[in-house]
């Protein structure tokens, strides 16, 4: 049947195949070498981590929401400096300094993601370079680790096969004495930015740092978890805007303290690998920075229209 309906189409000039998911098309492992080279701005960034590359290739708006936040707090403050945990090779950190050029702290335990983040920003004075694996409270703990050497991924269990000794970001920073005003942070660390931001509380108390996150489920440190947890915890804080995007970078729509049931609808909607929504990026801006939180809505849905987004082929 299958050939009949072929047949019948090519007769008509078509043709049928099968659809595969956008990030898994373009990938071609066999024939892809070792060490990839993505262009950032005006840097070229080395990784041997082949699908970041080809996700960058393939959609361009990867991680620009994160220069774009950066151009509009530098808007507003002037000699501040970005945190950056779960830095991987550094390719968010191209992205930023495409258009900025502050101090970044740059955090990243894994060996081998460390040693490519060493090869791309190891001598450039406005990057330090730190290896700690950060949590909620400094401890030491189990874990089973997965996806290491790129996307690595923990899940601390008592009967993990690898001790980790964690540290929070509020006691980094206080060893940091050229990281006294941090306005903004990222942290991308595969299901464990709940914990690290716990652990970041008396920085995000003092300094109130925009704060770019992940909403991801489908890691094993999000199982049964409610992804509601961390924007409460967060609005506890004073946070009351959050900005969301898809997975492929592109602005969502921005929720509030005063739209819970708002919110809670988009992160249901976000349901992994098999949904429309795989996950999302969530900026959050705190109720101090109205101005910040109202030039961003306004320039983001501006960047949203059609026209001003490139599509590469």
């Amino acid at each position: 049947m299958k050939r009949l309906i072929k047949s019948v189409l090519l007769i008509c000039g078509l043709d049928l195949h099968r659809a595969k998911r956008p990030h898994i098309q373009s990938v071609d492992w066999r024939n892809r070498p070792k060490e990839q080279k993505i262009n950032i701005g005006a840097k070229v960034i080395h990784t041997d981590f082949a699908m970041m590359a080809s996700v960058y290739r393939d959609y361009p708006e990867t991680n620009r929401a994160a220069a774009r936040i950066l151009s509009v707090i530098e808007r507003f403050y002037r000699d501040f400096q970005v945190v950056d945990v779960g830095a991987n090779c550094g390719d968010t950190i191209a992205c930023l300094f495409d258009g900025w050029s502050g101090k970044v702290l740059a955090i990243e335990p894994d060996p081998n993601c460390q040693k490519w983040l060493n090869k791309n920003w190891g001598d450039d004075p406005r990057v330090t370079i730190r290896s700690f694996w950060l949590s909620s409270v400094s401890s030491i703990a189990n874990a089973n680790l997965s996806k290491a050497g790129s996307n690595t991924t923990l899940d601390v269990t008592a009967a993990g096969n690898t001790q980790i000794a964690f540290r929070t970001l509020d006691e980094v920073l206080s060893q940091e004495p050229d990281f006294t005003n941090v306005k903004f942070i990222k942290v991308d660390t595969e299901g464990f930015d709940g914990p690290i931001l716990i652990g970041s509380r008396q920085t995000l108390l003092k300094q109130k740092p925009v704060v770019l996150f992940e909403s991801n489920l489908d890691v094993p440190a999000m199982k049964d978890a409610d992804p509601m947890s961390v924007f409460s915890f967060l609005m506890e804080l004073g946070y009351d805007t959050f900005f969301l995007y898809d997975a492929y970078g592109r602005f969502v729509a921005a929720a509030d303290s005063q739209r819970l049931d708002f919110l809670r609808d988009l992160l249901d909607y976000a349901d992994g690998r098999f949904g429309k929504v795989y996950y999302y990026d969530a900026i959050a801006v705190h109720s101090t920075d109205a101005n910040i939180r109202d030039y961003f809505l306004q320039t983001e849905r501006q960047y949203r229209k059609p026209s001003q987004v490139s599509i590469s082929s």
